[in-house]
């Protein structure tokens, strides 16, 4: 090849890449990433660079760049057969199996005698089940180099696979014989004994390969695998965390930890590690993977129903089956489902699997064990157990509300069998998994009926009736309640709280905390609340639309709260509230409600005193600058000349649980740790002078962890403040 640079620029190319290779070798990837990148920056055309790039890529579980850099090597050198090789084992690492096997024979037909072509082509039919074919793989290996403990490996693993386990055990033992001091082979024997159920074993040879490598990712997350098995949660977790600190992208240790950290009540870590998998969930593998080892291995016995694990990893394996038309797949489907006593749909999903099994020539032992189990059991014929939490009647069994289209029903159906749907007057509901539900349903004239329907799984079913009159909707200045403070102004509290997401993980606080804030609210301070509670992105908005329609006097006071998820995108450089609607995986934030447009919404409500306090993750990010401003906390002035100069001062200001990081949920019933500071500052009435200032709350809330921020969210005149100033 002939290249297009001098012969020193072209000898400077070659000596970045010789560094960046010595640099790799030392396991420094991001300084051999640097190397090659100027290589390549000299000689765009050296094809040894970017392989050498594409290697540190793929050392470093970054397969997508790798596999960029590998496309680019094939182009500049179409005949080099280790290039197709690389492409092809990325490709495998991405799921890509056909085009992974593209690449091997690709390889082979350039040069037929490389052993570890015919194994990695082995490798890939062996995971798409051709045991016959991937057995032949291995075969022409062996003509190529007798003995190659690869191959034997190999040819171990596919017996194994095939429930031969005597031979599984001769082949994968001949291969640590062979070459003991390859860690591979050593972790393909203990996942033989894994697989037998002889444990100790297992994790001999796992605790083998570690000592053998002690940077190796797999063998660490196996034996973490190994010991959630065996129960050893706090084991488990500090392998996988090995795992993730020689390979950040070994996304599958993130599921390990996230389950021991889920069965240690390390809430918190559980949350970040499954969230940070889904994240980057792409293929049906990734799902099954998900639902399988939390439907195993997490102890969701200790915990409330609302916190419980398993009944998520039924969306998970759903979406794994949908995906993938698998008998494995479906199995596990099945077998969620009849663990979360949804028996009418395990015995759909198990018909279906055995099916699977007859066109895939599967053992079909298991599933239909579960079959025998679904019918041994006695048919329920108990309805679901149905309540009603809102709208509340009145004594008359009557429900009142303004002049309005449509209203909103909250409520919970539960039963043994699972509840499979719930109908507001014959419209679907939506249906958690733990029973509770929400819909809206259109009123249609001055007084309506509302019919409630919740059906089981064996088609049993509940109804509740209750009756819904329109009242005349008042304005909301002549309908406010003469709650006058000292400064002459109405006070408002806007109140958004979420416990439950359509895709992101629930919370156990936010309901609890906003609901406490607001009766302190009012019954403290006086002020008239507006509670919503698990709003859509849409709902958000067009509530915040009608505070902005609003006219306000110069001394009313509007605080507007949020608690839930938050997020912040780093490509973007933007924070996000989650709403309830908000999608997980949503890459360009959409879904979200973006920091930038909610600042732009506050500051345009028409209320001189406006105070936005905000306890989600990454809430500090609604300041562009995320800095924080200091506020007074003793006055000179008595009391009436305090309060009459911070009320002629024009405030939009903010108050958040955190910066640019996650902020903690807290546990059950017990308010997040920013909240319950906040109620503690709240209830203290402002001390001696009965006047709460900004500054005082700052001495409540600032001990915490993360660090709560405060600043000006608008346009605020120097010395604002925001006054709670009690009854």
């Amino acid at each position: 090849m002939c290249l297009s640079l001098s012969p020193v620029l072209a000898q400077t190319a070659s000596e970045y890449i010789e560094s960046g290779k010595q640099k790799m070798e030392a396991r420094v990837y991001t300084a051999a990433l640097d190397d090659f990148g100027k290589a390549i920056k000299l000689n765009n055309k050296s094809e040894d660079a970017y392989y050498q790039r594409g290697l540190t890529y793929y050392a470093m579980g970054l397969h997508v760049d790798a596999l960029q850099d590998f496309n680019t090597t094939v182009q500049l050198a179409p005949q080099t057969a280790m290039f197709y090789y690389w492409r092809g084992k990325t490709q495998l690492e991405l799921a890509n199996k056909s085009m992974a096997l593209w690449d091997f024979n690709k390889a082979i037909s350039i040069t037929d005698n490389n052993p570890d072509f015919y194994v990695a082509k082995a490798i890939t039919n062996l995971q798409e089940a051709r045991y016959n074919q991937a057995l032949a793989d291995c075969k022409e290996a062996l003509s190529v180099r007798s003995l190659y403990p690869p191959t034997i490996s190999t040819i171990g693993l596919i017996y194994l696979k095939q429930g031969k386990n005597q031979e599984a055990l001769d082949y994968l033992t001949r291969a640590v014989n062979l070459d003991p001091q390859n860690a591979s082979n050593h972790i393909n024997l203990a996942h033989y004994y894994f697989e037998n159920n002889e444990k100790s074993k297992a994790v001999e040879y796992y605790t083998s390969a570690t000592n053998i490598d002690r940077s190796n990712s797999e063998a660490y997350f196996k034996r973490a695998m190994l010991k959630l098995s065996l129960n050893s949660d706090g084991e488990a977790q500090r392998d996988a965390n090995r795992a993730i600190l020689h390979n950040r992208r070994f996304q599958k240790a993130y599921v390990i930890r996230g389950i021991a950290s889920y069965n240690l009540k390390e809430i918190e870590r559980h949350e970040y590690d499954f969230q940070n998998f889904l994240s980057q969930a792409k293929n049906a593998e990734d799902y099954y993977f998900i639902a399988q080892q939390t439907y195993l291995y997490a102890k969701e016995e200790q915990y409330p129903v609302e916190e419980k694990i398993v009944p998520k990893s039924e969306v998970w394996a759903n979406r794994a089956a949908e995906m993938k038309e698998s008998y494995e797949y479906q199995l596990l489907y099945a077998q969620i489902l009849y663990k979360n006593k949804k028996t009418t749909l395990a015995a759909e999903a198990a018909n279906k699997a055995q099916t699977l099994a007859k066109r895939e020539d599967k053992d079909d032992r298991q599933i239909k064990e579960l079959i025998a189990q679904i019918e041994r059991e006695k048919i329920d014929q108990t309805p679901p157990v149905l309540r009603i939490f809102a709208p509340e009647a009145n004594s008359r069994g009557v429900i009142l509300v303004e002049e309005s289209d449509k209203i909103t029903v909250i409520g919970q159906a539960t039963d043994e069998s699972g509840v499979v749907s719930v109908l507001i007057n014959g419209n679907p509901a939506r249906l958690q998994a733990n029973g509770n539900f929400d819909g809206e349903t259109v009123l249609r004239s001055e007084s309506n009926q509302i019919t409630i329907r919740a059906i089981d799984s064996r088609g049993n079913e509940a109804k509740a009736h209750f009756q819904v009159d329109k009242a005349a909707k008042k304005p909301l200045a002549n309908n406010r309640k003469e709650q006058k403070n000292d400064t002459g102004g109405n006070k408002i509290a806007l109140i958004f709280a979420t416990n439950v997401y359509d895709s992101w993980s629930p919370l156990i606080n936010p309901i609890n905390d906003a609901k406490t804030l607001g009766k302190d609210l009012e019954e403290i301070y006086g002020y008239r609340i507006d509670i919503q509670i698990n709003l859509s992105k849409e709902q958000i908005l067009l509530k915040i639309k009608e505070y902005v329609q609003l006219q306000y006097g110069p001394n009313d006071q509007l605080l507007i709260f949020f608690a839930g998820h938050g997020q912040f995108d780093y490509g973007f450089g933007e924070g996000y509230v989650v709403a309830k609607d908000s999608d997980f995986n949503d890459q360009s934030r959409s879904s979200y409600i973006a920091h930038s447009n909610l600042r732009t919404y506050v500051n345009n409500i028409n209320c001189k005193h406006v105070l936005l306090i905000m306890d989600v993750c990454f809430g500090g990010t609604i300041d562009p600058l995320i800095a924080m401003r200091g506020a007074e906390t003793t006055f000179e002035d008595d009391r009436e000349e305090l309060i009459r100069r911070k009320m002629s001062l024009k405030s939009k200001i903010y108050l958040t649980s955190g910066g640019k990081e996650y902020v903690p949920d807290g546990r059950p019933g017990q308010h997040s740790p920013f909240c319950r500071r906040l109620l503690e500052a709240l209830r203290s009435e402002g001390g001696s002078d009965r006047v709460l200032t900004l500054g005082e709350i700052m001495q409540f809330v600032g001990l915490i962890t993360p660090q709560p921020l405060l600043g000006q969210l608008g346009q605020s005149d120097p010395g604002a403040d925001f006054l709670f100033i009690p009854k």
